[in-house]
């Protein structure tokens, strides 16, 4: 399962800016929160139920990183850097 609701997001904050003002974070974050949906992807096709077991799940460190730089990339949009 493939989630792209990002998609509109990035073109809501895409309209904010002219090709001369928009910062180079916005591509950033375009990218990161990609990588963080497949970052999902990745801990939900290892956390079968062959894992229902919590102790064998695998950690979904990954998934929380993805998202961290994700709202960092954000702040900076925000911020027009």
């Amino acid at each position: 399962m493939v989630d792209l609701s990002y998609q509109a997001a990035f073109t809501k904050a895409d309209r904010q800016f002219t090709a001369a003002t928009e910062p180079a974070s916005i591509n950033t974050w375009h990218d990161d929160i990609a990588a963080a949906g497949d970052a999902i992807n990745q801990w939900a096709a290892k956390n079968t139920l062959d894992t229902a077991e919590r102790s064998k799940m695998p950690p979904s460190a990954a998934v929380g990183k993805a998202f961290a730089k994700a709202d960092r990339d954000a702040e900076n949009v925000a911020k027009g850097k």
